[in-house]
């Protein structure tokens, strides 16, 4: 987690921490409890550096992305100030438990190719006193598509960030309570159907500030057989006898706290957890815990290639010009405008690829659009469009001057139809010529 973002969640969520009427919630249902377990280490994550280092976001973490909201009436419009400015922000408050019973409660993530759609079914509060609608819980998402739990910033109505909305209590390591998030979490390709990968990973981001994280799917779950990390060096802080957690039995994560802090690793404490294909089909079930006031960010990470796509001197490319792809998929093909008097032919790859069903074509050999897409792609490729042209031979017209290069046989032809045109009018007079007598006969 950045620093300048962990003080102000710090000095924000002590300076917005109020003094509650006590009361009992329900317990944590689904058995997240920060105790016990086992460091997280390489005796439960698979150190692979090849593997992750190669794994790069389907959707970055900008606040370029695109965030969109169901119609529910449980999402509101407000703004956050951070250090340094005042950003929007979507938010829903949460004060007692079995609040979201909207089924039509999610979030969207998107960028051009792909989009993050996040189902919010359920907010538990566990062990926390006093909560009520005056004195709620706010769950606010950024513009990056972060889950952000009483994140410390103070909430405001106003793009100019001076109308502070009341009643906002925090999150704190000190407090008597943990907020859980169960989610259920879909990705699709811009097209809107579900990305199917035997190559698609979840990432457990900057694994610090209290958080917990618990992934119910039993294809995708965190077992030691499915997490991966680039170091087992990340894993633990440098700096605090606090630790980050694996508890086996119960397959989560957590982060320890105490009443001096929490943990702060730098950003690269990241385990990736490999998603399985029925996950992919039904929805990733996460359930995120927070002791304190932090956030989750919620990504898929793969090993991806370039693909480009242009045009010969003949025509450009009027379609998309590149496009990043998931190791072992396909891509999506593009098209281009041919110039005057030309035609689109085929396309060719700048290396040998091989189609879906195993048909291998060699650089520079012709491709048709559907082949484009059925090509398996496990490196960087360029596809180039072909025109010919559409324009009719031209005929030139006989001038009677020489042009150069003669055939034989039309000049032979040619002086013998000159000399037969020279006797046909030598002869013709002479042949026509007779004397006509206009004298009267007797």
């Amino acid at each position: 987690m950045n620093k300048k973002t962990r003080i102000a969640l710090c000095l924000g969520a002590l300076s917005m921490g109020l003094l509650l009427d006590p009361s009992v919630y329900a317990a944590n249902p689904y058995g997240m409890d920060y105790t016990g377990g086992e460091l997280l280490s390489s005796d439960n994550v698979q150190i692979d550096s090849e593997l992750t280092s190669g794994l790069t976001p389907l959707i970055k973490y900008s606040n370029d992305n695109q965030i969109g909201t169901s119609s529910s009436s449980l999402w509101k419009d407000g703004y956050e100030k951070t250090s340094t400015k005042c950003r929007k922000v979507k938010y829903f408050t949460i004060w007692d438990n079995n609040q979201i019973t909207d089924d039509d409660f999610y979030y969207t993530i998107s960028n051009e190719q792909y989009s993050i759609k996040v189902n919010i079914e359920d907010v538990v509060l566990s062990g926390t006193t006093g909560t009520s609608a005056n004195n709620a819980f706010v769950i606010t998402i950024p513009p990056h598509g972060a889950i952000q739990v009483s994140s410390g910033y103070a909430i405001y109505s106003d793009s100019e960030c001076q109308n502070q909305l009341q009643g906002v209590r925090s999150l704190t390591h000190s407090d008597d309570g943990f907020v859980f998030i169960k989610t259920k979490i879909n990705l699709y390709d811009k097209f809107q159907n579900i990305v199917k990968t035997n190559n698609l990973y979840f990432g457990i981001t900057d694994i610090d500030y209290a958080q917990s994280t618990k992934i119910l799917n039993d294809d995708s779950s965190l077992i030691p057989s499915n997490m991966y990390a680039v170091s087992a060096n990340i894993l633990q802080p440098t700096d605090t006898t606090l630790r980050n957690m694996y508890v086996p039995s119960e397959k989560y994560i957590y982060s320890q706290y105490d009443d001096s802090g929490v943990i702060m690793t730098n950003e690269s404490t990241n385990i990736f957890a490999k998603v399985g294909l029925e996950s992919q089909e039904a929805g990733l079930d996460v359930i995120f815990g927070y002791k304190s006031a932090a956030g989750s960010g919620v990504q898929y990470y793969a090993k991806q290639y370039l693909v480009e796509y242009v045009s010969d001197e003949n025509g450009v490319i009027d379609g998309i010009t590149e496009e990043d792809i998931i190791s072992t998929n396909n891509p999506s093909g593009s098209s281009s405008d041919p110039n005057d008097d030309y035609e689109f032919v085929y396309w060719t790859a700048d290396k040998d690829v091989v189609l879906e069903d195993g048909e291998e074509i060699e650089a520079g050999d012709p491709l048709t659009p559907e082949q484009v897409k059925q090509v398996v792609v496990n490196e960087n490729l360029v596809f180039t469009a072909h025109h010919e042209t559409t324009a009719e031979d031209i005929v030139v017209p006989d001038t009677g001057r020489f042009t150069g290069e003669t055939n034989a046989t039309i000049i032979t032809l040619s002086v013998a139809g000159l000399s037969f045109g020279a006797l046909v009018v030598f002869f013709t007079p002479r042949l026509l010529r007779r004397k006509v007598s206009f004298k009267n006969k007797k």
